[in-house]
C-alpha cells in the first residue's frame, strides 16, 4: 500500500462514501456499517498516509461541523477569548454556505441573537434571513453524525476551567524574548543554548480540528533570564538539513543539557515529525525530564498535603502543575488561537514564551526545597529522566515488528535503579542481570501476557520479552522490549546485549548484591572458612556444630536464626567447591541458597 499512492486515495474516497450512502449498500447491517466506526477508520487511514480531508468531502463537512460545535461549547464555557474565538470560526467556516448556516443555527439554539447577527454580518450573509431558521426541525443524516461527534480527537487540548483573577505572569522584559526567524539568528541561539544546564521547551501549532495534518508553528525554549522563540513558519522554509541536525545534535543529543517538558514526548515527536533534518540520520535524545511525571515520582517518595490533590488528576497539564509548585496558574485563554496568523501580537509571544519559562522556574523552585529538606534531588532527575523515555510511545508503523525502540537511550541508568520483568524463555538472562544487581521478576510459564503487563505497570518495571510473548503483549505494554532468547547457534544470548542497548551501568558494588533464585537483597557474602563449614553441614545435614562451637561468630548466629525459622541452607547445584579454593560467594537469607 505504502508505494501506491493512487489506491491509498481511492480507499479513502471508497471510506467517505460509505458515510451518507449507507442505504445504497446491498445486504448492508447496521453492525456492519457503522458511522462512528467508519470515521474513525477514515480517520486513521488519512493520518497514515498523509492524505489531505478535503479529498474526502463528507468526511471533511463532519470535522468542520465538529469543530464548530466545539469552539461555541468553549466560548460558552468563557475558555476562550472572543478575537480568537472569532479568528478561529472564519477559518473553519471559508465560504462554505452550509457551514455558515450551521454555525447561525447553532448560535440561535444558544439564544445568541447578537452574535449571530454579528456573524452574518462578517461572513457577508447578505441573502441570510435569521428570522426563517427552524431551531426544531430534524436535521439529515450526515448533520446528527456531526452534531452528535462527542469530538474525543478534537478537544485534545485539555483546556482547564480556572479563576482568571489571578494567573502566573511572564516576569522578564519584552527584549528578553529572543524571535528567531532567520538562518543568521538560528545559529546565534545555538551557539547561545550551549551555556545552559536547563531549559524548557514547549511548541505551538494552530488547532486543525481534524481538518489538516498537525504541523508547527512555533517552538518555544527557555533558559532562565530569556526564552526564545523559533517561528517555524519562515524557518521552515529557510533552514538547510545541516541546521535541523546542528540543532538536534547540540540540543536534545547534549548530555549537558536538562530538556524540561510537560507531556515533552508529545512536543519530542512533533520536532521530529517537522524538522527537516539529512534523510535517514540517527536522532539521540538524552536527558529529557517530564515535569508532570518528575513532580509525581518526587510526591510518591517524600508526600506532603498536596499528594492526594495530584493523585486525583490524571494527564495533569501545564497550567495545574504551576498552580501546585509556584502558586498560581497559568492563562489559558490564547490555547486555541492561530499561531500560524503573522505578525504575533506582544501578547502571544508573552504567553507562548510563559509556557517555556514556568518549567524552568518550576524546576528551580523543586531543587531549591530539595536541599532545603535533604532530598536526594539529583537521584530522583536520573530517575525521572529514564522514565520519561522509556514512556514514550512513538508513532506506530502500519506494518512490522518493533525489537528495539526507535529512541536511543542515552543516559546511563544504574544498575541497581533498573526494574525489569522477563519472561520464562528468558529465564537465564535474568538470573544473571539478578547476580549483577538488578531487580528482576522472572514469570512462569503459566504466567499470562496480561499478567506481565500488570506487573511492568504497577510495579514501575521494563517488560523484556521473547518474540512469543512480545506478540501478545505489543497491544497492551507500547514500551515492551523484544529479544531472542537464544542466537542462530541455539546459545543464550548474553545478557550485555540487554546492558548495552538500555544502557545499563554495571557497578563492582551490586555483584552479589542479589539472589539470582528469588531476587532477595538479603545476603550474606561468604568467606572461605564460611564456605568450608557450610559444605560439611549440608554434605553431612548436620548443623550440631553451631551448637557445639564455643567461639560462635556472628555468621553462625544468623546462619541459626535462619535455620530455627524453617529455611533450607543449600548449595547452587552445578558450583563444586573445593577446600583449597577462595570463591566470593553468597548465602540468601530468605531462600537459604549458596551461589
Amino acid at each position: 500500500m505504502q508505494n501506491h499512492p493512487n489506491l491509498q486515495l481511492n480507499i479513502a474516497k471508497k471510506l467517505d462514501t460509505l458515510l451518507v450512502a449507507e442505504d445504497n449498500v446491498s445486504k448492508a447491517t447496521k453492525f456492519s456499517i457503522n458511522t462512528r466506526k467508519i470515521i474513525k477508520i477514515l480517520n486513521k487511514w488519512l493520518e497514515w498516509f498523509k492524505i489531505p480531508t478535503e479529498q474526502c468531502p463528507n468526511f471533511h463537512f463532519i470535522r468542520s461541523r465538529a469543530a464548530i460545535n466545539l469552539l461555541i461549547k468553549r466560548r460558552a464555557e468563557q475558555s476562550v477569548t472572543e478575537n480568537v474565538w472569532e479568528d478561529m470560526v472564519m477559518s473553519i467556516v471559508g465560504e462554505n454556505t452550509t457551514l455558515k448556516e450551521h454555525l447561525i443555527y447553532k448560535l440561535m439554539q444558544q439564544n445568541d441573537k447578537e452574535t449571530a447577527l454579528k456573524m452574518v454580518k462578517m461572513l457577508n450573509m447578505i441573502d441570510f434571513d435569521v428570522t426563517k431558521l427552524n431551531l426544531t426541525e430534524e436535521e439529515t443524516d450526515l448533520e446528527n453524525i456531526a452534531d452528535k461527534d462527542d469530538l474525543e480527537d478534537l478537544s485534545k487540548e485539555h483546556l482547564e476551567m480556572e479563576d482568571k483573577s489571578e494567573h502566573l505572569m511572564f516576569n522578564l522584559s519584552p527584549s528578553d524574548i529572543k524571535y528567531i526567524d532567520n538562518a543568521a539568528k538560528f545559529d546565534d541561539f545555538i551557539k547561545e543554548i550551549l551555556n545552559c544546564d536547563v531549559v524548557g521547551i514547549d511548541t505551538e501549532w494552530k488547532p486543525h480540528f481534524g481538518l489538516s495534518s498537525e504541523r508547527l508553528a512555533l517552538m518555544q525554549i527557555a533558559v532562565r533570564d530569556k526564552v526564545y522563540i523559533l517561528d517555524m513558519v519562515y524557518l521552515r522554509d529557510c533552514l538547510m538539513p545541516e541546521h535541523w541536525d546542528s540543532f538536534m545534535k547540540n540540543l536534545f543529543g547534549n548530555s549537558n543539557i536538562i530538556k524540561l517538558g510537560c507531556g515533552i514526548m508529545i512536543d519530542v515527536q512533533m520536532i521530529i515529525d517537522d524538522c527537516q533534518g539529512t534523510k535517514g540520520k540517527k536522532i539521540g535524545f538524552t536527558h529529557i525530564l517530564d515535569m508532570s511525571l518528575f513532580y509525581k515520582k518526587l510526591l510518591d517518595i517524600y508526600p506532603d498535603e498536596r499528594y492526594d490533590e495530584f493523585r486525583e488528576q490524571n494527564n495533569i497539564g501545564l497550567s495545574k502543575l504551576c498552580e501546585l509548585i509556584l502558586g498560581l496558574p497559568l492563562n489559558k485563554e490564547e490555547r486555541l488561537c492561530d499561531w500560524e496568523k503573522r505578525p504575533l501580537a506582544q501578547s502571544r509571544l508573552e504567553y507562548a514564551a510563559l509556557d517555556a519559562l514556568c518549567l524552568v522556574q518550576m524546576f528551580d523552585k523543586l531543587k531549591l526545597n530539595a536541599a532545603e529538606k535533604n532530598m536526594n534531588f539529583d537521584h530522583l532527575v536520573n530517575v525521572s529522566m529514564h522514565l520519561t523515555v522509556s514512556q514514550w510511545k512513538p508513532k506506530k508503523r502500519i506494518r512490522g515488528m518493533k525489537f528495539e525502540k526507535d529512541i536511543q537511550i542515552k543516559k546511563p541508568l544504574p544498575i541497581q535503579q533498573f526494574k525489569v520483568v522477563v519472561d520464562s524463555a528468558l529465564e537465564s538472562q535474568g538470573k544473571q542481570l539478578r547476580q549483577l544487581g538488578a531487580d528482576v521478576v522472572i514469570l512462569s510459564e503459566s504466567d499470562s501476557p496480561e499478567a506481565a503487563v500488570q506487573i511492568s505497570k504497577d510495579e514501575d518495571r521494563i517488560l523484556i520479552c521473547s518474540v512469543t510473548l512480545f506478540r501478545r503483549t505489543e497491544h497492551l505494554c507500547p514500551n515492551a522490549f523484544c529479544f531472542k532468547p537464544f542466537n542462530k547457534y541455539g546459545e543464550p544470548v548474553p545478557v550485555s546485549s540487554i546492558l548495552h542497548k538500555l544502557n545499563v551501568q554495571l557497578s563492582a558494588k551490586r555483584i552479589l548484591s542479589r539472589c539470582e533464585f528469588c531476587n532477595s537483597e538479603e545476603g550474606i557474602k561468604l568467606s572461605s572458612k564460611d564456605v568450608n563449614f557450610l559444605q560439611e553441614c549440608v554434605k553431612n545435614q548436620d548443623f550440631h556444630a553451631l551448637k557445639s562451637d564455643e567461639a560462635v561468630s556472628s555468621f553462625q548466629r544468623t546462619l541459626d536464626e535462619m535455620l530455627k525459622s524453617g529455611v533450607d541452607i543449600k548449595f547452587k547445584e552445578e558450583i563444586n567447591y573445593s577446600h583449597t579454593e577462595k570463591p566470593q560467594a553468597f548465602l540468601c537469607r530468605k531462600c537459604g541458597t549458596i551461589q
